[in-house]
Order: C-alpha cells, then sequence, then structure tokens
C-alpha cells in the first residue's frame, strides 16, 4: 500500500507540473497515472496469489486420514488364491475419486515381506472445504500410500491365528486356529467424515456403497436351547418359591386379625431360596497348541544310480583274450602265428560301479494340543430365612 501510494503521490505531481504545457500533456499524465495505478494493482494481485499458494497444504497420507480407513499391512497365508488387497478398505466419495492398489511386486507362492502401493485419487478442492484449510495440487491429486504385506507358511499362519491376529486365505477367508475356531473378523471403520455427514461410505473392493450386514436369526445350538430350559427351570423354582413365601405372609396377615387376636396361634421359621444351588467351570489355563521335535526324516538330495566305465581287451583268433597288445604279440609268436593264432580283434567291454544315494537328515516336529485346564465350583443355594405365623 505504501508503494502505491507513492507512485499515485508522484503521479500527481507530474500532472501538476504538466498542467499548463495544454490539454495533450494533461490527457498524457492522465494515461501515466491509470496505467501505474493498474499496473501496481496486478502486482498485488500477483503477492496476494503467491502468499495464498504459500499457506496451502501439501497433499499427504496425513491429510486424508479422516477420508478413508483401512489401509494397514496385511498377512496371506503362502499359496492363496483370490486375494484383494482393496478388501476392508471404505473412504468418502465425496471427497475420494478412486482407490487403485498395485500388488504387482506380492508372490503368493513364496513366504517373505512384500510392498503394495495404493493410489488414492481426491479433489484437493473438496477435502479443503472438509477440512477448513487449502491444499496444493490440482483438481483430482493422486497420493501414494505403501503398506507391508506378509506372505507366511502353513505352520506360521496358524500361529498368528491362535493369537487371534487375522491372516487371509483364499477368498479372503480367515485361517482358522489350531483347534478349528475362527478368528474374528476386523470390524471395519467408517472414515470420520462419512460419520460427520451421516453417508454411507464406498466400498473400495466392490466400488459401490458398503453394504450393511443384514440381522440374522441365531438358531439356538442343543447346548444352548439346554442351558435355556436349565435356565427357565430355575426362575420357575424361584417364582414358585416366592409365590409360596407370598402365600404364607399373606396367610399370616390374613390370620393375624383373627387366630393372633385370639392367641391360637404361633410363629415359625421357615427358609426362602433366592437361588438355586449351581455348578461352574472355571478355566484356568487356556488350550494351547505346541510344536515339539519328533526325530530326524532323511531327505534324498541324488537317487542312488549305476555307471559303465569302459576298458578294451585284444583278442586272439583263438579266443583269448589281452589287456594289452603287447601280451597279445608274445601270444602270436609262442604260436609263431599259425592258425587260429594269425588274427585278433580289439573288444570293448564296460565295468559297472554303482554309487550309492546322497542324503542328508533333516529334524520334524509334531504338533501337541494341550486342552484346557479347568475346575469345576459347586455354589450352594442362596436362601433366607422368615417369620410365619402359623394358626392353631
Amino acid at each position: 500500500m505504501t508503494k502505491r501510494y507513492m507512485i499515485l503521490v508522484l503521479a500527481g505531481m507530474l500532472l501538476a507540473t504538466t498542467t499548463g504545457c495544454g490539454s495533450k500533456v494533461v490527457e498524457s499524465a492522465e494515461k501515466v497515472t491509470a496505467s501505474v495505478s493498474t499496473s501496481v494493482t496486478k502486482n498485488e494481485e500477483k503477492e496476494a496469489i503467491s502468499v495464498a499458494s504459500s499457506e496451502a497444504k501439501k497433499l499427504d497420507e496425513a491429510s486424508i486420514k479422516d477420508v478413508i480407513t483401512g489401509l494397514t499391512d496385511r498377512k496371506v497365508k503362502q499359496d492363496a488364491k483370490d486375494v484383494s488387497f482393496l478388501s476392508g478398505i471404505l473412504f468418502d466419495g465425496d471427497i475420494v475419486k478412486e482407490v487403485t492398489v498395485d500388488d504387482s511386486a506380492v508372490d503368493v507362492t513364496k513366504e517373505g515381506t512384500y510392498v503394495v502401493t495404493y493410489r488414492i485419487t481426491v479433489d484437493p478442492e473438496k477435502l479443503g472445504a472438509y477440512e477448513k484449510t487449502s491444499f496444493r495440487g490440482k483438481v483430482d491429486s493422486t497420493i501414494e500410500v505403501k503398506r507391508q504385506v506378509f506372505i507366511l507358511s502353513k505352520e506360521e499362519a496358524v500361529k498368528y491365528a491362535d493369537a487371534g491376529e487375522a491372516v487371509y486365505d483364499t477368498g479372503m477367508q480367515l485361517v482358522p486356529r489350531f483347534d478349528g475356531t475362527a478368528v474374528k473378523l476386523p470390524e471395519r471403520e467408517i472414515p470420520k467424515s462419512c460419520q460427520e455427514k451421516g453417508t454411507d461410505p464406498i466400498d473400495a473392493a466392490s466400488g459401490k456403497p458398503m453394504e450393511k450386514a443384514p440381522k440374522k436369526e441365531v438358531t439356538p445350538t442343543k447346548q444352548a436351547e439346554k442351558k435355556e430350559a436349565s435356565r427357565e427351570e430355575k426362575k420357575a423354582e424361584e417364582r414358585t418359591t416366592k409365590t409360596a413365601s407370598s402365600e404364607s405372609k399373606a396367610s399370616s396377615n390374613v390370620t393375624t386379625s383373627s387366630a393372633k387376636k385370639s392367641g391360637k396361634g404361633h410363629y415359625e421359621t421357615c427358609t426362602v431360596t433366592d437361588r438355586a444351588a449351581w455348578t461352574e467351570t472355571v478355566v484356568d489355563k487356556e488350550g494351547y497348541n505346541e510344536r515339539v521335535a519328533a526325530g530326524t526324516k532323511t531327505v534324498v538330495d541324488q537317487p542312488e544310480w549305476d555307471e559303465n566305465i569302459p576298458y578294451y581287451t585284444y583278442m586272439c583268433g583263438c579266443g583269448a583274450e589281452f589287456t594289452s597288445s603287447a601280451a597279445l604279440t608274445a601270444h602270436y609268436e609262442a604260436y609263431d602265428r599259425e592258425p587260429p593264432h594269425d588274427t585278433d580283434a580289439v573288444i570293448t567291454r564296460y565295468n559297472t560301479v554303482h554309487h550309492p544315494a546322497v542324503t542328508h537328515e533333516e529334524p520334524e516336529y509334531k504338533d501337541i494340543w494341550h486342552p484346557a485346564v479347568t475346575h469345576t465350583v459347586n455354589h450352594p443355594a442362596q436362601t433366607h430365612t422368615e417369620k410365619v405365623w402359623v394358626e392353631e
């Protein structure tokens, strides 16, 4: 503002000094003033835009924490099929335009730790309106978020399942515990922005609004039915006891006005059962699986095989064989090379050498299930005593 004021003052002085020079000079001065004013206004707008741009926040993972959930590390069983790394991710469809994942680096057939890259496309203007701030970036800016994927062997997957952790198998089913019981599926968290606005989040796996789970009709098992029947019997017994107690009290109240006044009767003490005796099973130690050594096993690195090694013999026409040509020549000369000692042949024969298999020993393990350690507590009936008037 100070610069603008000084420039306008200088322009005014220029106008004042040129007034006497004619109307053309005045018009020129006015044009100079207007030009200077326009230039100053444009500079101020550029400075304002520059300041606003410097105050805008950068789009990063922290800026979208309230509009998307489920971007977590995952554990997957080795050789699992149809695994979706978008499963469990929910986002605000008004602000987040698209969520994709690059899982090309993951090899589910090999154990190890891998990295997947999520790409979240957002509208900075709408995100800024929700956060009551502004973000740098063009419309539909994309943010990259990296997470780890752990490919676990069957044994490791069961260990994590026994600890209550979610390990995904084929079709995004959870690996059960060693004893066959199911692991609880992690609850999906609705983004904070959707909670505040009361809107349904979008499921990244399906691209549709999150389906609300229908209420299931629970069919009681036989054991549950027995427990329910036992509870009903106890309640009926308690009601009967209380009714008897109430009738005794009513009888005593009725007889008090007549028999008690006449002195024909007396008080007796009776026991009222508030709760029948019951048995409780207390778990001292939860059941667990233990892996123990079970000896060794022989692993064949190379099977046994036979090797044929060639060697040569020198045969005389008479059928005699010799291991060298010198020995054959001496044989010829001993018979003066008379037939049939006048011909020879070189024959290739083989010696067979047997090679045993190449092996090594590896340790073997087995799983031992230790059942839960429990004890039984017998709780006595809960009672109280009451005095009842008995008519004679």
